[in-house]
């Protein structure tokens, strides 16, 4: 076995983490820097299986999804806790597999068929326990919509993009143009390259930006409720996320549209 003092599993799991994920979330980066490490260490030491922390998601998940049900301001922060508490495990569940060398297609499986529980449920929670502490219904039919667009975003937009394999086709025209695009300028210089050259497009980009943002990061809705209960806001969410996800999923139908009719001619004879 390796050496699994915290500090050498802390750097190895870091470094397994971001190489698998080169683009990730502050929440992400949260869970893998601060709560991976010790949780880690714990579990190395024990007959724990990565299968046992993605059902430890599933039950924070469960746990939190009901804690928002009730509707009060400390119930609304510990229900944000426990879900936050299953997204870390989901986190480390793959790392461990790694690590131990015990990952499989069934655990794979597992971890998609927690997601498509925990996700929804947590959503349709929120709108329930709004509706039971108000009484006005939309609160309900927005968490409902909530729930379906999570699935469409999950289900439509992901799976179509791995089947279509749109970041290895990104990935191509990059490569290929990379010596038109000014990737070496400092970013600075690159935004302001942006802006003179399509003014507009920028202009749109940083308008839905933080929507989009809160889209593709399913965690903040975590932190959002819980800075959202101190001052009795939570119904905001219920249009909020609503709105970022619909923006959200569309924006990224336009995006891969554009990838793909690129593609197709830079790569005419390409049909992988």
């Amino acid at each position: 076995m390796k050496d699994m003092t915290i500090k050498n599993l802390s750097n190895e799991l870091q470094h397994n983490f971001f190489l698998a994920h080169p683009q990730t979330s502050i929440f992400d980066i949260i869970a893998i820097k601060l709560f991976a490490p010790v949780a880690a260490y714990i579990i190395l030491n024990t007959n724990l299986k990565p299968n046992h922390l993605t059902l430890a998601m599933g039950a924070c998940g469960l746990i939190g999804a009901c804690c928002y049900l009730l509707a009060t301001p400390a119930t609304y922060i510990a229900g944000s806790l426990f879900l936050y508490a299953g997204f870390c495990f989901d986190d480390i569940d793959g790392e461990i597999a790694r690590y131990k060398n015990m990952g499989t297609q069934f655990g794979i499986y597992f971890d998609y068929v927690v997601h498509q529980i925990v996700y929804p449920l947590t959503y349709i929670c929120i709108g329930l326990g709004v509706y039971r502490h108000t009484g006005t219904s939309q609160y309900m039919y927005c968490g409902l919509l909530w729930a379906l667009l999570i699935q469409t975003n999950i289900f439509l937009l992901h799976t179509h993009r791995h089947n279509l394999r749109i970041k290895k086709k990104l990935n191509k025209i990059r490569e290929l143009r990379k010596n038109f695009l000014p990737s070496d300028l400092p970013l600075y210089e690159r935004f302001m390259y942006e802006i003179k050259n399509n003014f507009s497009l920028c202009l749109l980009k940083c308008l839905i930006q933080p929507f989009t943002y809160l889209a593709i990061n399913y965690p903040s809705v975590y932190f959002v409720v819980a800075l959202l209960a101190l001052f009795d806001a939570v119904p905001f969410v219920l249009y909020l996320y609503p709105v970022s996800l619909t923006i959200g999923v569309f924006s990224t139908i336009i995006k891969d549209g554009k990838i793909l009719r690129e593609y197709d001619r830079l790569y005419p004879t390409d049909r992988g």
